[in-house]
């Protein structure tokens, strides 16, 4: 257990404390649907070398679309290019050699969207984070049970906010989560490449070290050869 999981957990308990809180004196309602429902899907995979590698995710019609990807493990080489298409076949986004990009769209167009990934110039295999985030903003409410002298709309907005405040610090506490461990995990990648760039040089050099000793001894060898057969 790292101390982000130990923050994030602490922090689930004390917003469902703030609504239990906001139920009980009359700040909320006592039963209400979550506005703005987010369908998160998030994997990690190995893009091969050479390899073009697509995704897909269907959109319905209103919904913000929010993507991410980084590229986690390649060595010194994290660099990709992608293409993010819209149904109707347009070209929505692009990039060429990056490690990480952020691609938002509101109100994205409904159907099928492609996301594709080239590694088709690199020469090692690289391991790619990808998060689709699927905002729904116009989710529907359900019937609220309001206590007595509180107005609707001001239990709504009231409810609504509060519910935007937890929902932004979860997403922002876990983005962040992610983002350290993959931060870790690069660090982790180089710290490998690393290593073995230093075993590969060592052994070049105590390699020459070993040559360099045995051209010694056979050149002073020589000499002392020499000057016994009275050559010097």
């Amino acid at each position: 257990v790292t101390v982000v999981d130990i923050i994030v957990q602490l922090t689930c308990v004390f917003s469902f404390f703030v609504v239990v809180v906001g139920v009980v004196f009359g700040v909320g309602c006592c039963s209400c649907g979550v506005q703005g429902a987010v369908d998160e899907t998030e994997l990690t995979f190995l893009l091969s070398s050479g390899e073009r590698f697509c995704l897909y995710s269907t959109v319905k019609e209103g919904v913000t679309l929010d993507t991410e990807f980084q590229v986690a493990k390649g060595m010194k080489d994290r660099l990709v290019r992608f293409e993010i298409n819209s149904p109707s076949g347009h070209l929505a986004d692009s990039g060429s050699l990056v490690s990480s990009y952020h691609f938002e769209q509101k109100n994205a167009q409904r159907g099928t969207w492609e996301f594709c990934f080239n590694n088709r110039f690199a020469m090692r295999a690289k391991e790619v984070y990808f998060v689709i985030d699927l905002i729904d903003e116009d989710s529907n409410h359900e019937e609220a049970f309001l206590p007595d002298g509180v107005a609707e709309a001001d239990a709504h907005e009231e409810i609504d906010v509060t519910i935007d405040q937890i929902r932004n610090n979860l997403n922002s506490i876990s983005r962040s989560q992610t983002h350290l461990r993959l931060r870790e995990l690069r660090n982790q990648d180089t710290v490998e490449y690393m290593k073995g760039q230093v075993w590969f040089y060592s052994m070049i050099e105590m390699g020459l070290i070993v040559v360099v000793g045995l051209g010694q001894v056979y050149f002073i060898h020589y000499l002392f050869k020499n000057t016994n057969g009275g050559s010097l």
